[in-house]
């Protein structure tokens, strides 16, 4: 449609845009959407430990360490003849017999205190014991109540300690407990009450210098396991 201005002038109206197109926008890249790839289900992928025949292996129990004197060859010479597959080596200045079975220790043991031999017993990882410290407790609870509540709860105590400042020369409120290896062991880090109060476990955290036995004087060993001459 033309319409007439003034003489000879015609203009045009403007021509109407489409809705649609006013209304689009562009898009930028980062925010538009991905298209979706469907993607295979990888096949799994198959695992092997290395070192699995190492852990299925032969375990072998707790060790002896036979000390050097008299006629301690002639000891290692029948023990090799009577209980074929025992191994020596020579460690730190003792005879270490590693015995291929339980049975086997057991019968090496009763020939050594047959022959008055000298001898330590070195314990074995999973026979050794965990030390935990009881604490919040008071200063004056009978270490036996503790060992009663801790049995009754399934745990075996192998030994228990009032812990003591030797400078002060008193006892303290906290308990140092040896826990065998059996059953649920581990689960005495959530025990929350002992003795019918709140307490705190922690684990023992050793002094860093050398172990020293209370019945030879030695080191490196305990007094329980030591089975040698008392020192003059």
């Amino acid at each position: 449609m033309l319409v007439v201005r003034g003489q000879g002038q015609t203009t045009t109206p403007p021509a109407e845009e489409n809705s649609d197109e006013s209304e689009f926008q562009m898009v930028p890249p980062r925010k538009a959407a991905k298209i979706q790839r469907i993607e295979e289900a990888a096949p799994p992928i198959e695992t092997e430990n290395r070192f699995q025949k190492l852990a299925d292996g032969k375990s072998y129990p707790e060790t002896i360490s036979l000390k050097p004197q008299g006629n301690y060859k002639h000891i290692i010479k029948e023990i090799a003849e009577k209980f074929p597959g025992t191994e020596n080596r020579w460690i730190y200045d003792f005879n270490n017999i590693k015995p291929t079975s339980e049975e086997c220790r057991i019968q090496i043991l009763a020939l050594l205190n047959e022959k008055n031999a000298e001898y330590l017993l070195n314990e074995s990882s999973e026979e050794r014991p965990i030390k935990v410290v009881i604490k919040n407790l008071s200063e004056d609870t009978d270490p036996q109540d503790i060992v009663e509540d801790l049995t009754s709860k399934g745990y075996v105590v192998n030994r228990i300690t009032q812990m003591k400042n030797y400078k002060l020369k008193r006892l303290l409120p906290m308990f140092l407990v040896e826990i065998k290896k059996k059953g649920n062991y581990t689960n005495i880090y959530n025990e929350r009450s002992i003795c019918y109060f709140r307490t705190k476990i922690e684990t023992y955290r050793k002094k860093p210098k050398s172990t020293i036995c209370y019945n030879c004087s030695g080191f490196f060993h305990a007094a329980r396991n030591c089975h040698l001459k008392r020192n003059a």
